[in-house]
């Protein structure tokens, strides 16, 4: 079968798997977002769903909703207005938007759909397309390296669905990001044993990709990428060091190049940020996290999502799901890392730089390190555990080497030992202790600061502990079932009967990942979507006040009780003080202390307040708006009408303004707004530390004043990228010009 063939099988594959897993979310009769967690956890948003229970499918993916669905939907009407939305005018007072860390806003893959596709299918179909090309990637790495068709495509959609890309479901911008890692990775091979230029052209276009798809932390994990490259070949292939240097070097300055817009703009928001790091992490309990990364040979021994989670003793959530690819996998990878380490050659490196990928994984993640690189880069070391388990299996069916019976039987041994005493704990040892841990827990959850207690999947999570956590969880029983297959496969004499046992114990040892992605993804009811955009009492209530442009300050209600959540502001369009981000510029939200003060309604025009037995109420601050514009001189409010407001645009009627009032935009300051009244520029004053001062226009002008706001970076932003691109085509040109003149001459 030639390669074209088998790629369209396995796409068909693919296809057919998501179709299976994500069901009717592929014609959007249902939304991937947790959708569920608005009724069951927001107060505000019980009129989804009024009879919820308490207890959401997966909390664990709060952010999805809270942060992504929201900002996304924003995102979508700005580009179908024909708008680059650079800016969000909603929360905060204002900040930049597609710079900031977890948009993934400027995705190809979800660019494509939200240009084609209405909001619903095109917020599906991101999550779908992105697999389907991540399993892709990694089927057409193993076949570069000859491994076997059919083990390459079962392996590459363990790869698709695996614990690294399942447990950051709702972080899109990894599985953007790390999509073109594998073609990267064959590209930079290609150059290395081949011509360098055309191929650092490509890897150029992938890198260029990988940026407009991630954000900071995510490019982050391209030069730890090249760097293991690099390393795997000066240890195994030194003479052709300078040739990695030189596309490696060459495709992340292409990259950059073509992805200026986007990195510049990236760049400059996190050094005008304001960001604390997580610090509350011991080096003793740091330690643990290789330990619980190793156990993703039988990850539920420590909890799931849907029960209590050892792993926040490191405070990484489900860190033994990161590295979850079945048992046969992960004992395969780690027998290749041992048994071949001498390799030499192409083959020697790729099994080189694997194990390199793998070990630089557990360093992250067990030191300080992890505060910058974070443990999202396990898709790192799954590249690598995928590559070494699929040479592991070729070398076996090519019986170039074989595990020792023994192994196979100690591994046997062991995993029937762990599952039979994890079990046995769960059952008889558990229900002894349960009533004390379920006593802690409620308590530790009634003085959350954040959510509101949620007494009723605390309750689940403590009851549900037996049921995830033993052989009574199909996940646990399959993976048993694929380890004693393995054994028996490795066991085997005849040729035919390995081949048979082996590829039977990978498709069994693939079931528990794929039934766990399909547990952990969201899927919910389009109707909660549909009525999520149309509101409730409160959103409604609070838009109508709103109107105009007023401010809305919930910094004094518990996030589960607040009209506008996290980043709910954008999905209605509302303008709140608050957001959430990682990365947060200076405004009057986080107003720093060493500052001067400014007046109280400065800040905003309505205050939420969660009142016991009432629920949340809006409050008024003055009768005076709107608080967005005030006079330098009185402080008063000025009578400024804001005619039209979109992401990146702003007009004012100030007509109504006495002569040479000075205006004090409370908004955000932030450089890159530039103000005009017709034809003539007027100068925006920044007023520390975060407000900025407009000069109305006379009144032999009609009053009007536009802002506008453009990335400092494009005025040079645009002739690097043509560089990047012209850069790009001139090394892929050439490739193609040498393959012409190497052509015989016919006589």
């Amino acid at each position: 079968m030639r390669i074209y063939q088998q790629i369209l099988c396995f796409l068909l594959a693919s296809v057919l798997l998501s179709a299976l897993i994500y069901s009717d979310a592929l014609w959007g009769k249902s939304m991937l977002a947790p959708l569920d967690l608005g009724p069951n956890i927001f107060s505000q948003y019980k009129f989804m769903d009024p009879a919820a229970d308490g207890i959401p499918e997966n909390h664990h993916i709060i952010d999805q909703f809270t942060y992504d669905l929201p900002l996304q939907y924003s995102i979508y009407k700005a580009y179908h207005s024909r708008e680059i939305p650079w800016w969000d005018p909603y929360t905060y007072g204002g900040r930049p938007l597609l710079a900031d860390a977890h948009i993934n806003g400027t995705d190809p893959i979800r660019m494509l759909c939200y240009a084609t596709l209405p909001f619903e299918l095109a917020y599906n179909w991101n999550y779908i397309l992105r697999g389907i090309v991540t399993g892709l990637g990694m089927f057409l790495l193993l076949r570069y390296f000859s491994i076997d068709c059919l083990v390459a495509a079962i392996l590459a959609l363990i790869y698709q669905f695996a614990g690294w890309f399942t447990v950051y479901f709702g972080h899109p911008w990894i599985q953007g990001s790390f999509l073109y890692f594998p073609f990267l990775w064959i590209i930079w091979i290609r150059a290395v044993h081949g011509r360098l230029l055309p191929n650092a052209g490509l890897g150029g276009l992938l890198c260029g990709l990988i940026f407009y798809a991630g954000n900071l932390q995510s490019h982050a994990y391209l030069p730890v990428f090249a760097l293991t490259f690099l390393i795997a070949v000066a240890i195994k292939d030194r003479g052709r060091f300078p040739k990695a240097i030189g596309v490696t070097a060459l495709s992340g300055i292409i990259g950059a190049l073509v992805a200026f817009p986007v990195l510049c703009n990236q760049v400059e928001f996190f050094l005008l940020s304001s960001r604390t790091a997580n610090n509350s992490v011991a080096w003793y309990q740091q330690l643990l996290a290789a330990p619980f990364s190793l156990t993703a040979i039988y990850p539920w021994m420590f909890g799931t999502f849907r029960t209590l989670d050892a792993a926040r003793l490191v405070q990484m959530n489900g860190i033994s799901f990161q590295w979850f690819c079945g048992p046969v996998a992960l004992l395969l990878a780690f027998w290749a890392a041992w048994t071949f380490r001498r390799e030499k050659g192409k083959l020697g490196g790729g099994i080189c730089q694997a194990t390199i990928l793998v070990a630089t994984y557990l360093l992250i993640v067990s030191t300080p390190l992890v505060r910058y690189l974070y443990p999202r880069c396990a898709a790192l070391a799954g590249m690598g555990l995928i590559l070494l388990a699929a040479l592991a299996i070729q070398a076996i069916l090519e019986r170039k080497a074989r595990p020792h019976p023994q192994l196979a039987k100690i591994f046997l041994f062991a995993m029937l030992a762990i599952g039979g005493m994890t079990s046995g704990l769960a059952w008889w040892v558990y229900p002894l202790f349960k009533e004390k841990i379920e006593a802690k827990i409620i308590s530790v959850d009634k003085s959350n600061n954040t959510l509101p207690s949620a007494p009723n999947l605390r309750r689940f999570q403590i009851n549900n502990f037996p049921q995830e956590v033993s052989v009574a969880n199909p996940e646990c029983a399959i993976t048993l079932i694929a380890v004693i297959v393995l054994a028996a496969a490795l066991s085997a004499q005849n040729p035919g009967d390995v081949r048979k046992r082996l590829l039977l114990s990978l498709l069994v040892s693939a079931l528990p990942v794929l039934l766990f992605h399909a547990r952990f993804r969201p899927r919910q009811s389009i109707e909660l979507w549909h009525k999520l955009l149309a509101g409730g009492p409160s959103q409604n209530q609070a838009i109508a006040k709103l109107d105009g442009g007023l401010r809305i300050d919930e910094s004094a209600t518990r996030g589960g009780d607040m009209i506008f959540p996290m980043a709910y502001a954008a999905f209605y369009q509302a303008h709140s003080l608050h957001g959430y981000s990682a990365l947060q510029p200076t405004s009057l939200f986080r107003y720093p202390s060493t500052a001067a003060p400014v007046p109280p309604d400065w800040r905003s025009d309505f205050l939420s307040l969660s009142i016991a037995g009432q629920g949340t109420s809006l409050q008024p601050i003055t009768g005076t708006h709107p608080s967005r514009f005030r006079s330098s001189k009185s402080k008063a409010a000025l009578p400024v009408k804001i005619v039209k407001e979109s992401h990146n645009r702003l007009v004012l009627d100030t007509s109504a303004l006495p002569d040479a009032e000075v205006i004090v935009r409370t908004d955000t300051y932030y450089p890159g707004w530039t103000a005009r009244n017709g034809k003539s520029t007027i100068e925006i004053e920044k007023i520390e530390p975060c407000l900025s001062t407009i000069r109305a226009p006379d009144k032999t002008s009609d009053g009007m004043i536009e802002l506008n706001y453009t990335p400092r970076s494009m005025e040079i932003a645009r002739p690097l990228m043509a560089t990047g691109i012209l850069l790009c085509g001139s090394f892929l040109l050439s490739g193609l010009v040498r393959r012409e003149s190497e052509r015989p001459v016919r006589s």
